[in-house]
């Protein structure tokens, strides 16, 4: 199956079908949706003894952090005039028949059941009645549990658990579960010859970046590591030129202590870039004159300012759509770390302001 990324890349399906063209993508520079699409003839036989529909089948996901956005996925298409060689003037852009889906998690009982079924064979239809109950429970805690928040250290910095969320997009892995799910759509409707392109819009509206966070109430098992100015807890790394405490009182809970010399530097590395960096800080005067030695992403410098909010120092990007993925900081006092100087907390976004109703990305069938 053709599968596009993060990059602008060209993917030939080796099958030889006269629908099947070049895979093409335009995509923004942080992905919100990944599109996948086969088109085939149908007929291949299934693990769950039905077969394979005839048509373009898409699949997509989302990232997790996000949520099922509100206002659920809008699925596109446009033709291109087949009187062109090469075909090169699209038509107008066109919802396909039922590409309208409504969140899962405001989806009632009998909506959810008709995605999954339809066109199943008898013992499907029996499977998933008999799994039904559980599914819609599964969905609940779904809508319950914000799907990124404070991140505690589990198991040696390793996460172990899992939330509502990320089981079900899982499960979505099984083709009758992503159709319940609403990320899952095959458009057999597109006649042989006709190039077309497919687009899947995520509608989340207005609501805010959300934010990821980590403690430090889980170090204080990990003295040793610390000291040694060295650790990583699930989407953060962290180095320090010198050393760090894992220590804890009644008044801020488990904070990172971070002693030191003169020409200290504190590095921070995330797994993924990131528009906005806070580093939550105590006392509040130890939150004043750091300095932003280099921040880069990739490896390529950028521009990135400091702003003082409370006891909150925050890293943004000069340029707003810019990201990053690495900084190191100088600390105030002429680059001593002082005995003072407490981190309570990292969060981070992806980007600041409000996620939006998100086009994901164009691909070719």
């Amino acid at each position: 199956m053709p599968t596009v990324s993060s990059d602008r890349r060209r993917i030939r399906n080796p099958r030889v079908d006269p629908r099947i063209f070049d895979v093409i993508a335009w995509i923004q520079t942080e992905p919100v949706i990944w599109l996948t699409l086969l088109p085939t003839p149908g007929g291949e036989a299934q693990a769950n003894g039905s077969s394979t529909a005839p048509g373009v089948h898409l699949r997509w996901a989302f990232e997790p952090e996000l949520g099922f956005p509100p206002q659920g996925f809008v699925v596109e298409r446009r033709l291109y005039s087949i009187f062109e060689f090469p075909p090169a003037r699209p038509l107008a852009w066109q919802v396909l028949p039922h590409g309208t889906l409504a969140s899962p998690l405001s989806t009632d009982r009998n909506t959810l059941r008709a995605r999954m079924v339809g066109g199943a064979p008898s013992h499907v239809v029996r499977h998933v009645d008999a799994h039904l109950g559980s599914l819609l429970q599964l969905f609940e805690q779904a809508a319950a549990v914000p799907p990124v928040g404070s991140t505690p250290v589990h198991g040696g910095g390793v996460r172990t658990d899992l939330r509502p969320l990320e089981m079900l997009l899982l499960g979505a892995l099984d083709p009758i579960l992503a159709r319940g799910l609403g990320l899952y759509l095959i458009d057999g409707s597109l006649r042989a010859g006709v190039p077309a392109d497919y687009r899947v819009t995520g509608k989340w509206g207005a609501i805010p970046w959300p934010q990821r966070s980590v403690f430090f109430d889980g170090l204080l098992s990990q003295r040793a590591l610390a000291a040694a100015g060295f650790f990583r807890v699930d989407w953060l790394t962290l180095f320090t030129s010198c050393g760090c405490v894992a220590d804890a009182n009644d008044i801020s809970g488990a904070f990172l202590r971070l002693t030191g010399t003169r020409g200290a530097t504190l590095r921070l590395i995330t797994a993924f870039a990131v528009g906005e960096l806070e580093l939550e800080l105590a006392p509040a005067t130890s939150a004043g004159n750091w300095q932003v030695e280099r921040a880069t992403r990739n490896g390529t410098e950028v521009a990135v300012r400091l702003e003082r909010q409370g006891d909150s120092l925050f890293v943004r990007p000069t340029a707003a759509a810019h990201r990053f993925d690495e900084v190191a900081l100088i600390p105030p006092t002429g680059g001593t770390l002082p005995s003072t100087l407490h981190l309570a907390g990292v969060h981070a976004r992806r980007a600041r302001g409000i996620v939006g109703d998100r086009v994901s990305l164009v691909a070719r069938a």
